[in-house]
């Protein structure tokens, strides 16, 4: 529900989208979806500290993934590491339903 809220839920029907935006768009919900998460959700973590000793945490996500220097997720995807086949397409029709078309098809009518 969080990535759909932070990332699917930009886009009507019908809207015909750039390459540019729509990785924008992901990067932009998925940072979002990280700021929340980080602010939102407390860990209880154990993992080597910065002497190399095990060390028990419990608190927000955010302080336990820069106590450890954990990195966060990738945000930053271009569509052809997301869908394979989406080379050669500069711009996308949104469909937030099932189709028996091919996109190249539904692509053709518009």
């Amino acid at each position: 529900n969080d990535v759909q809220q932070y990332v699917g839920d930009k886009f009507d029907d019908g809207d015909i989208l750039d390459k540019e935006m729509v990785e924008q768009m992901i990067y932009e919900g998925l940072l979002n979806l990280e700021n929340f998460m980080l602010d939102f959700y407390e860990v209880n973590y154990e993992g080597e500290n910065e002497e190399g000793e095990d060390e028990e945490f419990t608190g927000k996500l955010k302080d336990c993934l820069n106590k450890f220097n954990i990195s966060s997720f990738k945000k930053e995807w271009k569509l052809e590491e997301l869908v394979q086949n989406w080379d050669g397409y500069e711009d996308y029709i949104f469909n937030d339903s099932e189709s028996d078309e091919s996109y190249d098809d539904i692509f053709g009518e518009y």
